[in-house]
């Protein structure tokens, strides 16, 4: 008696210690339930990385079901590859508020062997970004100003030249901001199918 209870407690800690943000379950139609999408990858400043492994008998059937799933949801494919008659491997982003939608109706497709979740909070070098923009958006008013001023040829040459690299940088923040916020709203999604 004292040895079943031992091994229940043993089984709880082992739950709680290694699962973390995973739902303990013991029955094996509940496997396809292990994380709760629902909350965590609506973290605006966050870019998550996603990765299913599921198995089906048929594949075909299955790659039919998560393409009219990316469809529904919004998403778009990145990438596919055919790895052999047995496997299929496709990476997607879709939009974070259909993420959790997407993951749980794929799940009812097959049989989840493994999930795995990656983020990566870019807030901080987002804001740094912005603020270096600010700066750079006010050095090039600056001169601009000074330039309107400049009465020496050799003056104006210079300011000229920095008013270029900084119109160059700010095109290049601007645009790496722009891939930022697409990135942002998106998760990326990578499925590896197996027909087992």
């Amino acid at each position: 008696m004292i040895t079943a209870f031992i091994k229940f407690i043993v089984k709880i800690l082992f739950c709680i210690i290694i699962f973390g943000l995973f739902s303990c379950h013991s029955s094996p139609e509940d496997a396809n339930h292990l994380m709760d999408y629902s909350n965590i990858l609506l973290s605006k400043m966050t870019i998550y990385d996603i990765e299913i492994t599921i198995f089906n008998k048929n594949i075909t059937m299955l790659k039919q079901n998560i393409f009219n799933e990316i469809i529904e949801n919004d998403g778009k494919l990145i990438h596919e590859e055919i790895q052999n008659t047995n496997s299929y491997r496709i990476v997607i982003n879709m939009p974070k508020n259909n993420t959790a939608n997407f993951i749980s109706k794929i799940r009812t497709f097959g049989v989840v062997v493994n999930e795995n979740i990656r983020g990566n909070d870019v807030g901080r070098h987002f804001n740094d970004t912005e603020m270096r923009l600010i700066n750079i958006k006010n050095m090039l008013e600056k001169y601009n100003e000074l330039l309107q001023k400049a009465t020496d040829i050799s003056d104006k040459l210079i300011l000229e030249k920095e008013i270029n690299n900084a119109e160059m940088e700010i095109k290049i923040m601007e645009r790496n901001n722009d891939e930022m916020k697409s990135r942002l709203e998106n998760n990326t999604i990578t499925i590896l199918m197996y027909n087992k």
